[in-house]
């Protein structure tokens, strides 16, 4: 007899925006967007004239800390906007 277990895991989806400056080009945009996806972000959308990345992740697999730090490992730096965000 073969028994198959799922295991059900609460998805807890967030968006995360970052406020980036470095950014000039398709290239940048791109390498931000494959990193972050790398990381097991679900979607990325990179703002180049806002100087901005929206990214959708699941909170339980990936914390926005890590998304921070991953894109300044880039040679980003992610500041935080006028609002204190």
């Amino acid at each position: 007899m073969n028994l198959t277990m799922l295991i059900r895991r609460d998805i807890m989806m967030t968006k995360t925006v970052l406020h980036v400056e470095g950014m000039s080009c398709k290239s940048c945009a791109a390498k931000i967007e494959l990193a972050c996806k790398a990381l097991g972000a679900k979607k990325v959308q990179v703002d180049l004239v806002q100087k901005q990345v929206e990214i959708e992740h699941d909170t339980n697999c990936l914390e926005a800390i890590l998304l921070q730090e991953h894109v300044e490992k880039l040679g980003y730096k992610v500041v935080e906007d006028s609002e204190g965000n």
